[in-house]
């Protein structure tokens, strides 16, 4: 089986940004209860990969209007951008 249109399906994309949003944030809450203070900035955090999920997969609706092929590369940076943030938050 091909991957390509495995990979342009919207229901695979959705699919990997919530994998990558449950991971991400319990990367965050992990480095959170390792925290002896509790501010408000914490809860922030926590719905940070939420939200940038959400903005990665409001742009990936978007340019699934102009183009057909290739959407989920932006889901897959979006995703590497989250993990990223989560694993830096992670190891401060």
């Amino acid at each position: 089986m091909a991957l390509s249109p495995l990979l342009n399906k919207p229901k695979t994309n959705v699919i990997f940004m919530i994998a990558i949003v449950i991971s991400s944030t319990l990367l965050i809450v992990g480095a959170a209860s390792n925290d002896d203070n509790k501010d408000m900035a914490k809860l922030v955090v926590t719905w940070l990969p939420l939200m940038l999920a959400g903005a990665t997969l409001l742009l990936y609706r978007i340019s699934r209007k102009f183009f057909k092929q290739y959407n989920w590369i932006i889901t897959l940076l979006g995703g590497m951008y989250i993990l990223s943030a989560s694993l830096q938050f992670y190891l401060a």
